[in-house]
């Protein structure tokens, strides 16, 4: 499971950045950043927030980092 895979395969999905990621899930900008980049590893429920956001199921969100 690569989380920051499936972080910035949905921002492309969406033709989003970081910055309106942050700001929908009304978290910091340094937060998306660290995990996109694979340092920060959300919790299940920013994972669903993450999911949600990007108009999928959570199983689908998670395959999209395999």
């Amino acid at each position: 499971m690569n989380i920051a895979k499936s972080t910035r395969l949905g921002l492309a999905e969406v033709n989003k950045n970081r910055v309106w990621l942050a700001h929908n899930l009304s978290v910091t900008k340094q937060y998306i950043s660290s995990v996109c980049n694979g340092k920060t590893v959300p919790s299940t429920e920013m994972i669903e927030r993450l999911a949600a956001l990007f108009s999928v199921p959570v199983s689908e969100f998670i395959k999209w980092g395999e």
